[in-house]
This record gives structure tokens, sequence and C-alpha cells, in this order.
């Protein structure tokens, strides 16, 4: 659901922004939100671009992302999260052969569609945890980056399995896993893919030598001396950064039913945006691009018997849903999937 969000504490816009509309590309679902500038009709010449974590960490920012985009919108800043190939919304692809090419490749198909949505020449990439590791390899190969934010980052693919395979033993050792289609590291019902794991370990960004951005935000993890080290080693480089400690980390990723978003989070990334966005000058005409979102029908997404396809419906088309239909013959009732309202839908 895509309504406004409203607590006493929270310090973010908490006004009624533009609605999310649910886009479809490279087999996958991305939920874009134009920038909220009903009274000049313009915006920045830079959007943003949300690169996710996977499991626990993704569950646990579902919400935060959500927030974030609203906080974006009101400075005038469109943006775009998206799900990896494998998971969320998006369809199994049939092997995962190539590796983390797989995810890779769907964040500059994510990158394209943003700029085609929302006519900007310039991206900023916001990543949390293994999506903060992904964004900085994927950006490296990208044209007109300005702006890479890190939270909480992933450091080394390495590193982030290991951690990774000793929670789950800790957190649910007796879990039933399902590996019909990937075998590899697992949490319950989470299976991280061997081609996607093997392509990880590969690959670090705590001792790069160059950055692929001009402008870098690291949120860093309290009492963790590898972000401090980091920190230090990206203050060496020639990029702007600006680092600080992710304020109320421990309660955004202890539980996914329970995360607590991080306000002061928020406020800090999308000022942070904002402020880049800035810098660089540009303006683009939001107001042409309503002609094209409204008529924007998203492509059905074709499965094994099966397609799917994204609906905005309800008060204001505010909520948002998958209709997951048969290729062939309909039989029996239709079925209603309702969410609990933390957790994501999919499944």
């Amino acid at each position: 659901m895509n309504a406004g969000f409203a607590s006493s504490q929270m310090s973010v816009s908490t006004q009624q922004t533009s609605v999310d509309h649910p886009v479809t590309f490279a087999n996958t679902v991305g939920l874009y939100k134009p920038a909220d500038v009903s009274l000049s009709g313009e915006g920045a010449d830079t959007a943003v671009l949300f690169v996710s974590s996977w499991g626990f960490e993704e569950l646990c920012a579902r919400k935060f992302w959500r927030l974030l985009a609203g906080d974006l919108a009101t400075r005038g800043l469109s943006s775009m999260r998206f799900d990896y190939p494998g998971t969320g919304d998006a369809i199994d692809p049939v092997d995962y052969d190539d590796g983390l090419d797989l995810w890779l490749d769907s964040i500059r198909a994510a990158a394209a569609k943003l700029r085609e949505l929302s006519q900007v020449r310039q991206l900023i990439l916001i990543g949390h945890g293994l999506g903060a590791l992904l964004a900085w390899k994927a950006a490296e190969t990208m044209d007109n980056v300005v702006g890479l934010a890190l939270a909480a980052p992933a450091l080394s693919g390495r590193h982030w399995l290991r951690e990774f395979v000793a929670l789950s033993r800790v957190a649910n050792p007796d879990a039933l896993q399902h590996r019909a289609q990937a075998s590899g590291p697992a949490m319950g019902e989470q299976v991280f893919p061997d081609s996607l794991a093997a392509s990880l370990r590969t690959i670090a960004i705590s001792s790069a030598t160059s950055v692929p951005a001009p402008n870098i935000l690291l949120l860093k993890q309290e009492n963790r001396p590898a972000d401090e080290q980091f920190a230090t080693h990206l203050a060496a480089l020639d990029t702007e950064l600006r680092a600080v400690v992710f304020p109320g980390y421990n309660n955004f990723v202890r539980d996914v039913l329970f995360s607590v978003p991080s306000f002061k989070a928020i406020e800090m990334l999308s000022g942070w945006a904002a402020d880049v966005a800035a810098k660089q000058g540009g303006k683009t005409a939001v107001l042409q691009q309503e002609a094209l979102l409204q008529g924007l029908s998203p492509q059905p997404l074709a499965g094994d018997g099966f397609q799917e396809r994204p609906v905005r419906f309800g008060d204001h088309k505010r909520l948002y849903g998958i209709m997951c239909e048969p290729l062939g013959q309909r039989r029996g009732a239709t079925v209603i999937v309702a969410p609990t309202g933390y957790e994501r839908m999919s499944g």
C-alpha cells in the first residue's frame, strides 16, 4: 500500500505525495515514484534508483524504501525501486548461470527505465547492505551517476556470505528449505543460488582505488571498525564524501515484522540527494510526464503456464497488487491473497 505514513516522532514529510506507478521491464517489476512538483511543474534533472539488499535485510527495508521515496518526491526527485530476477514480484529465471551479472544487468535495466520515465540525465544510486555493494559495481559501468549512497554497506561479498550463513544457522536451523530451482546458502525458504554466491565471493569494494561517483554518502554501522576503515579509505580518493553513523540501524534490522524505519536516516538520505541534485543543476519538465504516466500500461510478465501484471486500485489508486492469470483455461474461483501489511506480498 502506498498511502502516507504518519508519526508524531517523524521529521520527514508526511503529506500525501504522487502515487507510485508499477512498471515492468527485464522480467521484473518496479515502482516508479514521480517527483511531486505540482506548483512549479519542474523537477531536478536527477532521479534516484534504490538498489536493495537481499533476504532478511531487504524485507526489513521495504517500508523504509517507501517512506524515503515519498520524501524524495516532495524534494522534486523522482525515484524507483525494483526486485531482482528470482526475488519478490520478478519472474524466476530459467537458470542462474550468468551469476551476479543477472542482478547487475537488472540494475542497469532499472536505471534505463527510470531515465525513460523521469526524462532525466543524471542518477543517484542508493544501496543498502548487499545492495550497496551491487550499486557500486553497477555504477562502475554506467554513465552520469552523480551520487552513490551506501547504507550499512556490505564491503566484501565473501564476508557478507559468511555472515549470512552464520546468521542462518542461529536463526532457524530446522526450517524447511525449498530447493527445486536453485541450491546454495539458505535461511529457511530463502536460498541464495550457488552461481550467484560464487560470483559474489569475488567482489569487494573495501580496497577500491577509484570511485564510480563524484559524491558519496556513507551511513556507517555503529561500532563496526570495517566501516570506519572504509570511511578513511574513501576520504583519500577523488570524491566528495560524507560519512555518518546510520541512526537507529539496530532497530531497523532487528525483526521483519517489528522493523522501525529510521526517520533520521530517511532525512539524511533525501536531504543529501537533494543537495547533490541541486549542485548538478538542470531541470526537467515533470508536467510533460503526466501524459506518459496516464497512458502507462505495464506489460504482463510471462511464466510457465501463467502471466502476471501489476495493478493499481482503491481510493485514488493508492493500493498496488499483482494479478496472476493462467495462460490456459480458467477453472474454479479467483483467489485473493492478502498480506499482513508488514512483509512483502509476493509468494
